[in-house]
């Protein structure tokens, strides 16, 4: 299984490696695509969504709640909104909180 984007920024703010965290969210920012949305239809199996959720709690809450409408929820680990919250952690570690503040906005 290939590491998603957060996993590895994950594992580069754990060996305290900001530079190279921050530069990976960054281009990865840079590259999201325009109409990204956490949870969106998928355009290949009917009836089925695609939902970028942090984690399983994360996703279990959302497929319990949305359980009546029917659809087949599919979890991806690459959250663009979990990136910029990893951009704001890096941020307040290197002691900029402005823009800290600005990646959670």
């Amino acid at each position: 299984m290939r590491s998603s984007f957060n996993d590895l920024a994950d594992k580069l703010m754990s060996q305290s490696q900001w530079a190279a965290a921050r530069s990976l969210l960054e281009q990865t920012i840079r590259d999201m695509p325009r109409d990204w949305k956490p949870v969106r239809d998928d355009p290949v199996t009917f009836r089925a969504r695609i939902c970028a959720c942090w984690d399983n709690e994360e996703f279990l809450a959302h497929v319990g709640a949305k359980s009546a409408e029917g659809y087949l929820d599919k979890w991806i680990a690459e959250s663009y909104s979990k990136a910029w919250y990893q951009l704001a952690m890096i941020a307040v570690e290197e002691g900029d909180f402005n823009k800290a503040l600005i990646c959670i906005e």
